[in-house]
């Protein structure tokens, strides 16, 4: 008997996408990529995954392909696992009357100045902001903003386009710049509007939800200023109980007014002086960055296939079965140039509780810096008894790798 599909719009190109697609395959499905660039995932060929050209961004077109594979097999399931095409995810499956989120609030979701007002009414869970839609806008309100803040688009993922700005004139040149860009990382079209933000000067969290439940929190890792590229991850966050309710808390009140009560959800949040957790963004979608295997790794739950089960019509299994210690550590470029080794790859591979070490990029590979998730080349992931532990093992594993950077030929 033919297995059902299981659709899976673009996805990360990285990562989870592979992940999704073996699980999918695990929950007897056969995966399907729809996509017009299959040659960004490099896990197709290895994977064997099935690939049918059409544009995530044509809905029409991704109807007439699901029909078309429903002629030879059921559908079980369509999703994805990328920011960028959850919401054409979402419309699909309703079209197909398929298990899903509400299309409705992740449009919402997705646009941050239109999320940052649906959470204004809650009072108290939102830093202070404005939105800004044009370079004049910009000068105007610059001379009366207390710096530092944080510029952010509208709309994108992996700390894309952020910026720490300490004056009026760091303001101008990366409002002016996000203003500009047109598209994104991906080449698709973006909306000329930015956030400028009060910046929270405090820890960094986020809290993984499914179904509106608290599955983890999770302590983050950023680079220097002025960007916010994520570099590490320790699961669980070292967090007293008064100060994980609140964060937790903070988390379900977002999520809540946002609708957002279906499969998995990503807050992230930061804890400044006051006390009071303020978020920093909701993500209606798993997050990134590796952190559902840490989550997997320290208590036993399977995010990925949690996701895949929920997209099916089925209710998974989110029991905690261990309390561990799992911590990630990216490993970015060090310079533009060309990437001519990578040193201490195997030594740290030996150390105790490393039990991933991966590099994304080819020996020979161009490197370019961008400021945000695109300069992470590689990670170790490292497991403990404690969060404590696996963090200290994570740090120096990744402490015993360098990159090899040389000026391109």
């Amino acid at each position: 008997m033919m297995h059902p599909w299981f659709i899976f719009i673009e996805s990360n190109t990285t990562g989870t996408g592979q992940l999704f697609v073996r699980a999918a395959r695990e929950l007897g499905c056969r995966p399907v990529l729809l996509t017009l660039t299959p040659e960004r995932y490099r896990y197709v060929a290895e994977e064997n995954v099935e690939v049918v050209h059409a544009s995530a961004q044509e809905p029409g077109a991704l109807l007439a392909a699901a029909g078309r594979l429903a002629e030879s097999a059921p559908i079980a399931g369509a999703f994805s696992s990328s920011e960028h095409f959850i919401e054409a995810a979402a419309d699909l499956a309703r079209e197909l009357n398929l298990p899903g989120p509400d299309p409705a609030c992740i449009k919402l979701c997705r646009n941050k100045r239109a999320q940052r007002f649906a959470l204004a009414g809650a009072g108290g869970l939102n830093p202070h902001f404005v939105a800004v839609r044009n370079a004049t806008g910009l000068a105007e309100i610059a001379p009366s903003l207390r710096f530092p803040l944080v510029v952010k688009p509208v709309c994108g993922t992996g700390s894309v386009g952020v910026r720490l700005c300490v004056a009026p004139s760091d303001l101008m040149a990366s409002g002016e710049r996000l203003l500009k860009a047109g598209v994104n990382e991906r080449g698709m079209a973006v909306p000329a509007e930015i956030l400028v933000e009060e910046y929270l000067d405090g820890p960094e969290y986020s809290v993984e939800l499914f179904d509106g439940q608290v599955v983890g929190v999770i302590q983050k890792h950023l680079s220097a200023a002025p960007f916010f590229i994520e570099v590490g991850h320790d699961c669980p966050a070292r967090l007293d109980k008064r100060r994980r309710a609140s964060v937790e808390e903070c988390a379900r009140r977002a999520t809540a007014l946002l609708g957002l009560d279906w499969g998995p959800v990503h807050v992230e949040l930061r804890v400044p002086a006051s006390g009071v957790p303020k978020i920093i963004e909701v993500n209606p979608r798993l997050a990134g960055g590796f952190i559902p295997k840490l989550v997997r790794l320290a208590s036993g739950i399977d995010l990925i296939r949690a996701t895949i089960q929920r997209a099916m019509g089925d209710l998974p299994d989110l029991t905690r079965k261990s309390r561990l210690g799992a911590s990630i550590r990216f490993l970015l470029a060090s310079r533009t140039g060309v990437l001519a080794a990578i040193d201490g790859l195997d030594y740290a591979s030996s150390l105790p509780g490393v039990c991933d070490t991966v590099v994304y990029r080819s020996i020979g590979e161009r490197l370019s810096i961008h400021g945000d998730f695109r300069d992470r080349i590689g990670h170790v992931i490292a497991t403990g008894p404690t969060a404590n532990v696996a963090a200290g093992n994570a740090a120096r594993a990744i402490a015993a790798v360098r990159p090899v950077v040389t000026e391109a030929s």
